[in-house]
């Protein structure tokens, strides 16, 4: 988790690879931390996320969804969302801003 939150590829990267090796061993709760550090690394080298996991926000006080890869383009699908505990895709944007404005 450290590394989900640190400051440069390398950290997000290092993440990446930490969460994986936990999927692997069988923690449920990787899943979704292996995604979402993907997706950081992906963005912090100027690439499009391919979960959907990450946000920002848009310049008016609201929120957005980072720049993301269609499912074409990245190979991931809803089904694969859906194992790594991500919502689908038609779902992400709605479900962040319900999160968000519950927890205000």
């Amino acid at each position: 988790m450290l590394f989900q939150h640190g400051l440069s590829s390398e950290d997000y990267k290092i993440a990446f690879e930490l969460t994986n090796e936990a999927v692997k061993q069988g923690n449920e709760d990787a899943k979704w931390l292996s995604a979402a550090a993907e997706d950081r690394y992906l963005l912090s080298i100027n690439k499009k996320q391919k979960w959907g996991t990450q946000f920002k926000g848009d310049g008016r006080g609201g929120w957005e969804q980072s720049p993301m890869d269609s499912d074409e383009e990245s190979g991931v699908t809803d089904v694969m969302r859906k194992s790594k505990n991500i919502p689908i895709r038609s779902e992400q944007l709605p479900l962040f801003l319900d999160k968000t404005n519950s927890n205000s």
